[in-house]
């Protein structure tokens, strides 16, 4: 068991540093122990410039908290990132757990390669890692062997995110910065000075898988500029020993984005190509150590207790004033009676590149905690039960802290190397750059010179469409090197030329090589299940992926309904299921459903819905919709009539609709005694009555009808009245004076 005692090598006081693990252009590695849970972990620290600058630490801010909530099986988790303050230096860090498997550098550095079916399974993990990432906006922008790591099952995790891309931005933004190692594995975008992008890192790891089989890097030159100008425009060289692999990383290579795979298109490629190469053996992977002590120490720590990781870098609430801002510092661990870092020399002012602001972060919408106008901050990281950990919180995508993390003094003594990683003199460098390109200039003149006088040259023809056997005897006596590399096409057969590198017309000098693109069969298209689906349905959805449909039976079904695909299958390939990859223009066999034997409707007049809906269900049938009717001869709730109508056939499952009876349509009568008979027709018009027979003097009044006010009477009854003529009127002579 690991002592919890502090040692002179602690960072933060929690970090117990051991061996330094590698030093790069802007970072140093160190193997470490967290004093809280004796777990191996490797700490990675950054120059104090980096910890200087305000643009740089916002950025480190953002994207650590981002990455940070990164959680999937193929992804190495961040357990802790901060700043460490010693005297006025700054030192941003970042805390990974340790994978005891090592690297995949590891493995190449000592001379050895992986089989192909290796680099597949490999690939395909990244992959996985790569996909959820991508998901969430990130983008790792330097997948290389050494992001490769292994756990101690072999499984894959790929290391860094967010740092490589903070730490990428920082060296691409000055050639002086960009050493040979980190252009080797860059995109032909990166190269172009362009920002990165998902499909940038799928072209990183076809770099990196192709190093991994062949021991050799595709486009590797001895200077940046030369390994950066090698991969513009150019296919990527992919032998055909790959296998089915080799079509694959092809398309993962090509110089123009859009057309490589994306992260998920290129895992999927990956697991076609596996059903036609051999099964891949174990790894054997290099191992990493702790403390010098062999790989097995990683396996177990005694008495390991679970315990809540309080993040020990979290950005503490500071002044909000961005114009006056002022660094927390945490008091010095009691345990640690040195200096971090106190022999590593200033380096110059450092200043965020502008091309640093070109990252674009989008978390997803749904795993936000807090409102965006609210942002957190300080980020907290609790370890569950299992030993892994969960990141409270998000961070929205547009984000720009207003506030620093908080520096922690700490004591640590000098650790080796130079801390002014960054303090170079740019216009020396740029002499260089411009010397390196001038000589590039002149020797590649010279050669092209040497050649079109030395080597004869001969007109690629026209091979499209050829068999590739034909192809290569039609160019054999030319004296060029044939390079075949296979894609899936959907314009050519199996085994005929898609295309040619050069193309048709171009002139090749004798022992150039020609590339010969040939046709790996139909471009894969993945099933979709049809089960279910009316027969026109299920023909436009395989139609769309580019396949054909077929039915080949028809068949009874009691719970499929006629005219509806029963079952599906490819010929001769009866495991396939739904999501597997076919060649485009597959026929899908489909059997499709007659239905059952007819059921008869029962008759349910003057039943409930309840106890018609029982009858329904004992023969097969189920309750449709319901609608409501007036009627004076069924009570109201009960059903007056069926549709389809009693004694109609229809099959197994059908639905019958129901009309029930609202009951008897009455209405009330109005007051109407005294009304004149225009008056009186109104009312009874008005409310849904008529006048029946009227007798009396029709320039009268009503008398009398055969009903009263308020009776209720059925809609359109008609009523009888008695009119009775107005009194005399009686005029009164007026009396003589």
């Amino acid at each position: 068991m690991v002592s919890r005692d502090a040692s002179t090598r602690t960072l933060a006081g929690r970090y117990r540093l051991g061996p330094t693990l590698g030093t790069g252009a802007n970072a140093k590695s160190f193997d470490a122990v967290d004093l809280t849970d004796d777990s191996p972990v490797v700490v990675k620290m950054l120059p104090s410039q980096f910890g200087a600058s305000q643009g740089f630490m916002e950025r480190f801010t953002a994207d650590l908290g981002i990455a940070a909530a990164l959680e999937h099986p193929s992804i190495v988790r961040i357990r802790d990132f901060g700043v460490e303050r010693v005297g006025t230096k700054s030192y941003p860090f970042v805390v990974t757990a340790q994978l005891p498997g090592g690297s995949l550098r590891g493995i190449l550095d000592r001379g050895r390669t992986i089989t192909a079916s290796q680099a597949l399974m490999i690939g395909l993990d990244v992959c996985r890692g790569l996909a959820h990432a991508h998901a969430k906006g990130l983008v790792h922008g330097a997948v290389t062997p050494s992001n490769v790591l292994f756990g101690a099952d072999r499984k894959v995790q790929i290391a860094d995110f967010g740092i490589s891309r903070l730490l990428g931005d920082v060296a691409w933004s000055d050639p002086g910065r960009l050493d040979v190692d980190l252009a080797r594995y860059a995109s032909p975008e990166q190269a172009l000075g362009l920002p990165v992008e998902p499909r940038s890192d799928v072209y990183s790891l076809a770099l990196t898988l192709v190093e991994s089989v062949t021991g050799q890097v595709p486009f590797a030159a001895d200077t940046t500029v030369a390994t950066l100008s090698a991969r513009l425009d150019k296919l990527m060289p992919v032998s055909a020993d790959l296998g089915a692999l080799a079509s694959v990383l092809e398309r993962a290579g090509r110089p123009a984005p859009e057309d490589r795979f994306t992260a998920v298109e290129f895992g999927r490629a990956l697991i076609a190509a596996a059903e036609k190469m051999p099964r891949p053996e174990p790894i054997a992977v290099v191992g990493l150590g702790r403390f010098g002590e062999a790989t097995a120490v990683l396996a177990e720590v005694e008495d390991r207790e679970d315990a809540t990781l309080d993040i020990t870098g979290s950005l503490a609430a500071v002044a909000s004033d961005t114009e006056s801002q002022e660094i927390v510092e945490s008091p010095a661990a009691p345990d640690d009676p040195m200096a971090l870092l106190r022999a590593l020399p200033d380096a110059p002012d450092f200043s965020a590149p502008e091309r640093m602001s070109s990252i674009e972060v989008v978390p997803e919408p749904a795993a936000a905690a807090w409102e965006p106008s609210s942002p957190p901050s300080s980020r907290r990281v609790d370890a569950d039960s299992s030993g892994g950990v969960a990141v409270l919180g998000e961070v929205a995508s547009d984000w720009v802290p207003e506030r620093v993390p908080t520096h922690r003094t700490s004591s640590i003594e000098t650790v080796e190397g130079d801390d002014d990683v960054l303090n170079i003199d740019r216009r020396s460098m740029v002499k260089y750059v411009f010397g390196a390109l001038a000589l590039i200039v002149v020797a590649v003149l010279a050669l092209i010179g040497y050649r079109a006088l030395s080597a004869p040259s001969h007109t690629v023809p026209n091979l499209v469409g050829m068999a590739e056997a034909q192809a290569s005897n039609l160019v054999g006596a030319n004296g060029w090197k044939l390079d075949v590399r296979r894609v899936r096409d959907d314009a050519q057969a199996q085994g005929d030329v898609v295309s040619t590198d050069p193309a048709a017309g171009e002139r090749l000098k004798k022992g150039a090589t020609l590339v010969l693109v040939v046709s790996d069969g139909a471009t894969l298209s993945e099933l979709p299940d049809v089960t279910g689906l009316e027969v026109d349905a299920a023909r436009s959805a395989l139609s769309a992926r580019g396949l054909t449909m077929r039915e080949a039976q028809q068949a009874a079904s009691e719970t499929v309904p006629a005219g509806s695909v029963i079952s599906w299958s490819v010929a001769e390939q009866a495991s396939l299921t739904a999501g597997s990859q076919v060649p485009k223009g597959t026929t899908v066999d489909v059997v499709v459903s007659t239905g059952s034997s007819n059921r008869t409707v029962p008759d349910l007049a003057g039943l409930t819905v309840e106890e018609a809906t029982s009858q329904l269900e004992a023969v097969g049938l189920a309750l449709g919709t319901t609608s409501e009717v007036f009627s004076t001869t069924v009570e109201s709730g009960r059903v007056v009539s069926s549709e389809p109508a009693v004694g109609a056939g229809i099959t197994v499952g059908a639905t019958v609709n129901l009309t029930l009876s609202k009951g008897k349509d009455l209405v009330v009568m109005p007051k109407i005694v005294g009304k004149t008979l225009d008056e009186a027709s109104a009312a009874l018009t008005k409310a849904g009555l008529v006048v029946g027979s009227a007798t009396g003097d029709a320039s009268g009044t009503v008398s009398w009808a055969n009903a009263s006010a308020g009776d209720r009477l059925l809609r359109g009854s008609a009523v009888a009245i008695v009119m009775l003529a107005p009194p005399p009127t009686t005029t009164t002579a007026p009396s003589p004076n």
